[in-house]
C-alpha cells in the first residue's frame, strides 16, 4: 500500500504514453504533495546498427537523454509540479535499471506507460521482468493507452 506523500518515479523513453504516464504522475503528486523524480533508461551497448560505437555517438547518445529528461521536466513544471530530479541511467535491461533507481531513491510509487504493441511495462512483465516488478522497492502504478 502507498502512503502519501511518497517519492514518485515516473520512467521515460519520449513517447507520448510515457508523457501520458508524466501527466498522470504529476497529478499525483500535486494531489499528495510528493516529490516527482524522472528517470530515462538507456541499454548499455558497444555497437549501434552492427558497428562498435564511436565516441562520438556515446556523447550524442548522452545528450539525447539529457534533453529527453530537460524536456519531460519542462512539461511537468508546464503542467504544475516540479521535478525534484532526473536520472539518466545505463543498463544491459532496462527494467532492472528503473527497479534500481527507485531502490536508490526510496520511491513509493512508480509510474510507467504501458502501450498493448510494446513498451517498457512489457519489457517489466516479461517472465525475467515479472521478479523485478515482485522486488520492487514500491508499488508500481501502469498507465495504459
Amino acid at each position: 500500500m502507498v502512503m502519501f506523500p511518497t517519492t514518485v518515479l515516473v520512467a521515460t523513453d519520449g513517447t507520448g504514453l510515457s508523457r501520458r504516464a508524466l501527466l498522470t504522475a504529476v497529478e499525483l503528486c500535486r494531489a499528495t504533495s510528493s516529490p516527482l523524480h524522472v528517470v530515462h533508461a538507456k541499454v548499455t551497448s558497444t555497437v549501434l546498427r552492427g558497428r562498435p560505437m564511436t565516441p562520438q555517438q556515446r556523447t550524442a547518445t548522452e545528450e539525447e537523454g539529457e534533453q529527453l529528461l530537460a524536456r519531460e521536466a519542462a512539461a511537468a513544471a508546464e503542467a504544475g509540479w516540479e521535478v525534484a530530479g532526473t536520472h539518466l541511467r545505463h543498463g544491459e535491461r532496462t527494467d532492472r535499471v528503473i527497479a534500481k533507481v527507485q531502490e536508490e531513491l526510496q520511491a513509493g510509487l512508480l509510474v510507467i506507460g504501458a502501450s498493448r504493441s510494446g513498451s517498457v511495462v512489457e519489457r517489466l512483465l516479461t517472465p525475467t521482468g515479472t521478479g523485478t516488478v515482485r522486488k520492487a522497492s514500491g508499488s508500481v502504478l501502469v498507465v495504459r493507452d
